[in-house]
């Protein structure tokens, strides 16, 4: 699944990722492939995610390589195994 995270000057991350934690005014919220289409917004926080080239183990899948970007106000959007976040 694609992660896409952009802002109105450039482009901060585009690649391919196992799954997404996003954080949201209700806690974080999870993204894994086949994922239903949503727009929502997310707050102050981090967004980890895992790339597809990395191995997870199956005990904890966002405990080994994640990465990190620490993000103010956006905006997600997934549709159609690809995620957008969009800064204001």
């Amino acid at each position: 699944m694609l992660l896409r995270i952009v802002s109105a000057q450039w482009e901060l991350y585009r690649g391919e990722v196992q799954k997404a934690l996003l954080p949201t005014e209700n806690g974080f919220l999870g993204i894994f492939p086949g994922h239903m289409n949503l727009v929502t917004p997310l707050v102050k926080g981090l967004i980890t995610y895992v790339p597809s080239d990395l191995p997870t183990s199956t005990l904890d899948s966002f405990a080994d390589h994640t990465h990190t970007i620490e993000i103010g106000w956006w905006l997600a959007m997934i549709e159609d195994e690809m995620i957008t976040i969009a800064a204001e």
